[in-house]
């Protein structure tokens, strides 16, 4: 191998680690969005996100993961939200506040990863709202390489104050995204622009 080679297999190798010391460590946060959502009321709601990821639910990953970054070689680091606070408190947070300034009195309820659903609907009724929100996870991640995909699996379901489901909407996707938050934002909004999740919050 000679001298030109050498320096242009430095140059690489120099490349690829710097792109790897970038993956390593990144945050993502998904508390501090509000979107502009169709459903409007003046109901008391409660807000709930049930983690139900397989590799948060057996412990593989933390409550708090929210995605992968990659490094040159395409080898993964996870990324986790920035206070390591779980990523379902934070969606449940985002979602409070924009149901808030639709005119609902929204609240969280943390549930955790292993609850069953049985149990979160109880924590949520002993709130007296007159509407749940449970917002379910089987899948939520970004992956970014050479692009950023948000990886989406995820349920809604509204409940009346006795826990009777009133309206439920499935979403899934694998989407090339630029904004994280942006692309939260409108994911928040279709949750809430579907038309039987509206008509149940009314």
């Amino acid at each position: 191998m000679n001298v030109s080679q050498l320096s242009r297999l430095a140059i690489l190798s120099g490349f690829a680690l710097s792109l790897g010391g970038c993956a390593f460590g990144q945050k993502i946060t998904y508390s501090n969005t509000t979107a502009d959502i169709e459903a409007k009321g003046d109901k008391a709601v409660a807000v709930a996100t049930h983690d139900q990821r397989a590799y948060v639910v057996s412990a593989n990953k933390s409550p708090s993961f929210v995605g992968l970054s990659r490094g040159g070689y395409g080898n993964p680091f996870d990324v986790e939200t920035p206070t390591g606070a779980p990523l379902s408190d934070e969606i449940s947070d985002s979602v409070s506040r924009s149901l808030a300034e639709r005119g609902f009195k929204s609240s969280v309820v943390k549930v955790t990863p292993t609850q069953s659903r049985h149990a979160v609907i109880e924590a949520m009724e002993t709130g007296g709202a007159e509407r749940l929100v449970l917002i379910t996870l089987k899948e939520w991640k970004t992956d970014k390489y050479m692009r950023t995909s948000m990886i989406e699996d995820v349920s809604v379901k509204v409940f009346d104050k006795e826990g009777k489901e009133l309206a439920t909407a499935s979403f899934t996707g694998d989407d090339t995204i630029g904004d994280v938050q942006m692309a939260f934002r409108s994911k928040i909004e279709r949750w809430f622009g579907d038309p039987k999740i509206v008509d149940a919050l009314k």
